[in-house]
C-alpha cells in the first residue's frame, strides 16, 4: 500500500498530481465492486485521504485495473459473453494465462456492465 510518507515526501518537493492503483475486482488493490450493487470503497476512500493528508489542494489520478468480477462471470454464462463483429466474427471469451476467464473485449453486455462499474 503505498505509505503517507511516499505522499508526504512528493508533496515536499512540489508534486501535486497524485497517481495510485486501484481495481473494481482482482488486482493490486482490494475489490470495490464486490456485486450488483454492492460497493466497497474504503481502500480507495484511504489512499485519497492519504494523498490529501499530504498536500490538501492535490489531484488525484487513480490508474484503474479494469478485471472482471468473479460474480459477473458466474452471473453470465460464456454464451452470453460472446458477440458478433461488424464483419460477422464471432468472439469468445478466452482463458488468461493463469486460467482466469476473461469476456471478450467485443461483448456489448461486458462493455455496458463494466462502465456501470466505472460510473460508480
Amino acid at each position: 500500500m503505498p505509505e503517507p510518507r511516499y505522499f508526504r515526501q512528493l508533496a515536499g518537493v512540489g508534486c501535486r498530481v497524485f497517481s495510485f492503483s486501484t481495481n473494481l475486482s482482482l488486482g493490486f488493490r482490494p475489490a470495490t465492486w464486490l456485486g450488483p450493487d454492492r460497493w466497497d470503497f474504503s481502500d480507495l476512500d484511504t489512499l485519497a485521504h492519504r494523498v490529501l493528508d499530504a498536500r490538501p489542494d492535490g489531484l488525484i489520478m487513480p490508474r484503474i485495473l479494469l478485471e472482471t468480477p468473479d460474480w459477473w462471470l458466474q452471473q453470465h454464462p460464456e454464451k452470453s459473453r460472446c458477440s458478433t463483429t461488424a464483419g460477422g466474427f464471432i468472439t469468445r471469451a478466452s482463458e488468461s494465462r493463469s486460467g482466469t476467464v476473461v469476456p471478450s473485449i467485443a461483448s456489448l453486455l461486458w462493455r455496458r456492465d463494466m462502465a456501470a462499474g466505472l460510473q460508480h
